[in-house]
C-alpha cells in the first residue's frame, strides 16, 4: 500500500524555509545585533566611500516651467487681442451696426442677410463712382475684419490648448516617477 501524502502535513525540516539556517553569514546572535556584524561592517565601509547617486526630475521640471511660461505669455497676449477686439466691436456699435456680421465671406447667404439687416442694400452698383470709392463692399469689409479678429483669438487659443496638452504629458511624466 501506497503511503498518502498529507496536504497540510507538518514539513520535516524547518531548514529549507529559514534563510538564517541557509546562508551562515546572515545568523544573528543577541550580541551581534547589540553590537553589530561584520557582515554589516563591511557593508557599511562599502556604501561610505561610493557616490551617491539619485534620478533626478529637474529635466521635466523646466520642461513644465518653461511651457507654463509661455502658456501665461499667451494669455496676456489673448487678453489683448480681446480687448482690442472689444473696441473693434465698440466702433461697429458706434457705426449703428447691431448684428453680428459673418466670419465666412464665402458663405453668400449669410452675408446678404446680414447686409439687409443693416440697410447695406442702397449701393447702386452702376455707379462706377460708388464701386471706386469702397461703398458697396462695405458688409464685406465688416465681414472680414471679424473673420481676422476671430482668427488670431482662435489661433492663440490653440496654441495654449496644445502647450496644456503639453504640460499633462510632463506632468504624468513627474507623477510616474514620484510612485
Amino acid at each position: 500500500m501506497a503511503k498518502k501524502s498529507k496536504k497540510f502535513g507538518k514539513p520535516t525540516t524547518y531548514s529549507r524555509y529559514s534563510s538564517e539556517i541557509n546562508n551562515p553569514g546572515q545568523k544573528t546572535s543577541l550580541i551581534s545585533k547589540i553590537f553589530g556584524n561584520q557582515k554589516k561592517l563591511d557593508d557599511a565601509r562599502k556604501s561610505f566611500f561610493s557616490p551617491y547617486t539619485f534620478e533626478s526630475n529637474i529635466v521635466t521640471l523646466r520642461i513644465i516651467s518653461i511651457l507654463l511660461l509661455i502658456s501665461i505669455i499667451l494669455s496676456l497676449g489673448m487678453f489683448f487681442i480681446e480687448r482690442n477686439n472689444e473696441s473693434v466691436y465698440k466702433s461697429w456699435k458706434y457705426q449703428g451696426i447691431s448684428s453680428i456680421p459673418p466670419s465666412n465671406v464665402l458663405n453668400f447667404d449669410l452675408v446678404i442677410d446680414f447686409s439687409s439687416k443693416e440697410n447695406f442694400t442702397s449701393c447702386n452698383t452702376n455707379n462706377p463712382k460708388k464701386l471706386l470709392e469702397g461703398m458697396c463692399d462695405a458688409p464685406i469689409k465688416l465681414v472680414n475684419e471679424m473673420n481676422s479678429t476671430q482668427s488670431r483669438s482662435q489661433l492663440l487659443f490653440m496654441i495654449q490648448f496644445i502647450i496644456m496638452l503639453f504640460v499633462f504629458v510632463a506632468v504624468s511624466w513627474l507623477a510616474e516617477d514620484w510612485r
